[in-house]
């Protein structure tokens, strides 16, 4: 597995993903950032239709059961899961050094942008997956 960065001590603070869907980017940041609490919000099991704008991805059909990826990231010990719909899933977390964030619709991702951007520590990056998607 290839490591995403070498620093000689890690950025102190949190790591998040926004948008979990199998488990595999969150399982990379837990293998290579160990002394980093990660938290992973998911609903895991899509959004709601209600959420939904003509043309947006939903990925129905896509979700590997809630309880497999569920299982395999609280098997990692720096791994916090919080499910539910982002940003009422996130607890009193602050001071992230860096955000992967992939909801996939505008709605949602623009939420989340107002919650994080009090919660990042100072120089944290957040990256968004979707940036140039059409919808």
């Amino acid at each position: 597995m290839a490591m995403l960065m070498h620093c000689a001590k890690n950025p102190a603070g949190l790591i998040a993903e926004v948008g979990v869907f199998h488990g595999g980017f969150t399982g990379i940041l837990s293998d290579n950032f160990l002394d980093t609490k990660i938290y992973a919000y998911d609903t895991f099991e899509g959004m709601p239709e209600s959420c939904w704008k003509d043309g947006e991805p939903h990925h129905i059909g896509e979700f590997k059961p809630e309880i497999d990826v569920v299982k395999m990231l609280n098997n990692r010990k720096n791994v916090v899961v919080r499910k539910g719909i982002f940003p009422e899933s996130i607890g009193d977390e602050t001071g992230f050094w860096m955000v992967h964030l992939d909801v996939d619709f505008y709605l949602s991702t623009l939420n989340s942008l107002k919650v994080l951007k009090d919660r990042m520590a100072k120089g944290g990056a957040i990256f968004l997956d979707d940036w140039d998607w059409p919808t």
